[in-house]
Formats: structure tokens, C-alpha cells, sequence
């Protein structure tokens, strides 16, 4: 099956526990409340990578590293992306996804490797997905599971 990598939107006090309770739970009404986008592969270190880029800083796991908020009762690891992090992505312009696809996927190559095409298609739905939370003052989060 692979890694599991769902990107969400959540009010803080829901995201550690209301995202992986509506799946474990199968509440679908629920779930959706959450607009999760469903990928597979993804942790912390890629979408840490992304968020050194659109920073166009160096990557450093101090800096770039999504924050652990779930507890280790749960089956799966929930992250909260930075609030400059969301915005970075929902501010990223179309003119800009053909060459952040192509630096994201030459900076994961070590680790797994990402069709930039795959990416291209990916990183808008991620625009769309952190503009609708910045929109609802919320967060964008990251659950992966194995």
C-alpha cells in the first residue's frame, strides 16, 4: 500500500485528534469537513524541502521541519505546517509551479524519487488547498501513516 500522506485543513485544537478519529471512525460527513487532499510518499522532510524553497532558503530541519502534534496514542503522525509556510503556498503563482516542481523533485532524489509532472499537477491542489485555509483561519496539516 505505501505511506499514506493526507494534507488537511484544521482548527488547531481538531487537527491531533479530529482528522485521524473521522478516519479510524469511517465518518465520511466528517472527514470532509477536513477538504483532505490524499497523496502517498510524502513526510515532514519533503514537505519540509517545499517549504525551504518557496523561502528560497537553504533546507534546514530546525527551520523547515513541520511540527509533530499528534501523540503517540494515534496510528498515524500529524503535522501542522507554519502559518508562513501555508501562506508561501497559497500565494504561489501558476508561472511558478512548472520550475518549484522541478527544484522540489531534484531535492527529494536522495531520499524517494517524484515525477516533477506528478508534482506540477500537485503543488496548484496544494495552492488551493492553502488558500482555502488562510480564507478560513485555519491550518494545514499532514498526516501520513504506513
Amino acid at each position: 500500500m505505501g505511506m499514506l500522506s493526507d494534507f488537511f485543513i484544521a482548527a488547531g485544537a481538531d487537527a491531533a485528534t479530529g482528522y485521524e478519529c473521522s478516519l479510524l471512525d469511517e465518518d465520511e460527513d466528517r472527514r470532509k469537513a477536513f477538504h483532505a487532499r490524499e497523496y502517498k510518499g510524502f513526510t515532514g522532510l519533503e514537505v519540509g524541502r517545499l517549504h525551504a524553497l518557496l523561502a528560497r532558503q537553504p533546507f534546514s530541519l530546525a527551520e523547515h521541519m513541520p511540527e509533530v502534534v499528534s501523540s503517540e496514542r494515534h496510528e498515524g503522525i500529524t503535522q501542522a505546517l507554519p502559518d508562513e509556510f501555508r501562506d508561501a503556498l497559497a500565494d504561489m503563482q501558476a508561472g511558478q509551479i512548472k520550475d518549484l516542481a522541478a527544484k522540489w523533485a531534484a531535492e527529494m532524489m536522495e531520499e524517494i524519487e517524484f515525477d516533477p509532472a506528478f508534482l506540477e499537477t500537485m503543488l496548484p491542489d496544494l495552492r488551493d488547498l492553502a488558500q482555502s485555509a488562510r480564507n478560513a483561519g485555519k491550518g494545514l496539516y499532514l498526516w501520513t501513516n504506513t
